[in-house]
Parts: structure tokens; sequence; C-alpha cells
């Protein structure tokens, strides 16, 4: 493996980031790797580095710096499509500050669920009571009666246990693999990895607009790219395409 020019700081992990519920410890590592490499110029190291180091695809690391990013913990200087400079804020108390938040915010929302979740089988349970009383007193104990009170509590007890599945049609950024599939599909020159990365630099905006389909966002570049060499593009209204 190449030696990286590293500001070796040592074993030291911020307490906020080191009690974090929020990030797995190969997010931490990753973190402290970052910044270990944070000189004055920023990190320069790319995908493939992070995935040897840690012993996991690239694709994982892709979708570990993006939540490393939305946390604050590190940001992107820049990206031209081919190199890209990382900076870390684990010395800026800001980021720590907005994860010590984050890690409170999980306890009070997990501490309110399982009250919620308690008071609402509580409460079915004593309708489901209320509800064989009064069938008792009024009907006789037939098959009819046992019927319909099964029928309540089987009701009673799917809204208590299932949660519903709520749909979006939230854009959903595709993987690395996704991105390569569909390129190999297509036999086109687009480079996985230089799409991935820019679109998530950017936050999968096309222009000022959020981006609802990439395939199409490949085809475009596949257009763009033309006889061009594989990951070259050319720079057009502020961004490559």
């Amino acid at each position: 493996m190449e030696e990286l020019n590293r500001d070796f700081k040592g074993v030291w992990i911020p307490k906020e980031v080191y009690l974090s519920k929020e990030l797995s410890w190969t997010e931490k590592i990753l973190l402290v790797e970052i910044d270990s490499l944070d000189n004055e110029d920023g990190c320069f190291s790319k995908n493939d580095y992070f995935a040897n180091f840690l012993g996991v695809s690239e694709t994982h690391v892709s979708r570990m710096i993006s939540k490393l990013k939305k946390l604050g913990l590190i940001s992107v200087e820049s990206f031209d499509g081919r190199t890209r400079v990382l900076h870390s804020n684990l010395s800026a108390n800001p980021a720590l500050s907005a994860i010590s938040e984050s890690n409170n915010m999980q306890e009070c929302q997990s501490s309110i669920d399982n009250d919620v979740k308690a008071d609402y089988a509580k409460r079915s349970r004593q309708t489901m009571q209320k509800c064989q009383g009064r069938l008792c007193k009024n009907a006789d104990h037939n098959n009819t009666t046992s019927n319909i009170y099964n029928n309540i509590y089987k009701e009673n007890k799917k809204k208590v246990l299932d949660k519903p599945k709520q749909r979006s049609n939230k854009f959903i950024p595709p993987t690395v693999e996704e991105i390569r599939a569909y390129c190999k599909e297509r036999k086109n020159n687009v480079d996985p990895e230089s799409f991935y990365d820019f679109y998530e630099s950017k936050g999968w905006m096309v222009g000022k607009t959020k981006m609802k389909d990439w395939k199409a966002a490949v085809r475009t570049w596949e257009r763009r790219d033309g006889n061009t060499t594989k990951g070259q593009h050319k720079k057009e209204n502020g961004y490559l395409c």
C-alpha cells in the first residue's frame, strides 16, 4: 500500500463521536483516518484506499463518506471529476455539538417511542376487555359471539403490532454497483465512480433542480462524452455533464 503523508495524531476519538449511537465503529474509524490524513492541503485519498484500509467495499465507503458529510463531520472542499479533497471538522466545536445533540435526540426519541407503544398497547387491551364484556352480556356464548370477539381481537392486535409501511416517491441515489451495471448494459464509457462522486458532492442536484432519474443523467453523460476518453468530461454551466 502506498505510504501517505499522514499527520498522525494517535488513536484519539472525541467523546461525542466515541459515544455516538448514530455512527458505526467502521464510520468512526473512517472519520479518524480522514482526520489523520487531512494536512494543510486536505485529504486526497480515494475510496479504494479507504476500502483496503477498512476491509470493506468502495460502495460502503461512499455511503459512509456521504453520511459523515451530512452530519457535518467532514466537508468536500473541491471535486473536479477525478480528484476529491476532503477536510475533517473534528476540530470544529459546532460539528461535535451537532452530533452530541443528535445522540440526545435519539435517546429521547427512543424513550418516547417506548412510552407511546406501551400506552397504546394498554389502551387497546382495555378496549378489547370492554368489547368482550359487552358481547358476553348481550349475547349467548355461542359460536357467533366467539367469532365476533375473535375478529375484534385480531383486528386490534394487528393495529398494535403491525406498523404500516410508508410509501415515498423521494429520489434514492443509486449505488456505484447499480451505476456500473447500467453503464455495462449501455456499453458506454461513463466512469461509475466519477459519476457517483460528482453528483454526491452536489447533493444529487442537476443545476438547481433535484435529480429525478439518475439513469437519464447517465445517458446525458454518455451523449456528451462522445468519443472522448473514459471519465473525461467538459465543464459547462458550472458543473460537469
